[in-house]
């Protein structure tokens, strides 16, 4: 069961729009910002088994210390890549790739319980903002403390997007 958020909360009637990308791909259009309701949570209440435990600074600070951007083809199999361990697809303790749990950046996701949980969705929800914000300062920690040359990006064949010289994807949702 998902919970809607406290009526105190400034956000109790912020509703959720463009989780539907199935039905949006079917019909070939972009989300037209029709209210699908509120924004769910249930903290907590994940599937421990793929997301046992919150992250902790000690793997905050074990991600920062790998020193290579990239390990390999840039996808989720990766080992001692930075990228991936703090994408959450890599053991934070040990960067060994386990697509089987979610850490660090995936691990607050599926820990929220509810719309954060969706990809197509979660940008709908306010804490998203404040995550995202949180990683990309971890992400810019390791920038400075490795500072490493352009070179450790991927010229070609990373996600659309994701390419040293990619402009930024669009946020999801999309809003036509």
């Amino acid at each position: 069961p998902f919970n809607l958020l406290s009526p105190a909360s400034f956000f109790s009637s912020w509703q959720v729009i463009c989780t539907r990308s199935e039905e949006y791909n079917s019909q070939q259009s972009l989300c037209n910002a029709t209210s699908e309701g509120p924004i769910l949570r249930n903290p907590g209440n994940n599937d421990k088994s793929r997301t046992p435990r919150l992250p902790s600074s000690a793997e905050v600070e074990f991600c920062l210390s790998l020193t290579q951007y990239e390990s390999g083809s840039m996808d989720k199999m990766a080992n001692y890549s930075f990228r991936n361990t703090l994408e959450g697809f890599a053991d934070p303790r040990t960067a060994i790739s386990n697509i089987s749990q979610s850490g660090l950046h995936n691990a607050l996701h599926i820990y929220m319980n509810g719309s954060m949980s969706q990809v197509q969705g979660s940008a709908n929800d306010p804490i998203f903002l404040l995550h995202h914000a949180f990683v990309d300062s971890i992400f810019e920690r390791w920038l400075r403390r490795h500072r490493p040359i352009l070179e450790v990006y991927p010229a070609a064949n990373a996600p659309i997007g994701h390419n040293r010289e990619n402009y930024m994807v669009p946020f999801i949702p999309l809003r036509a």
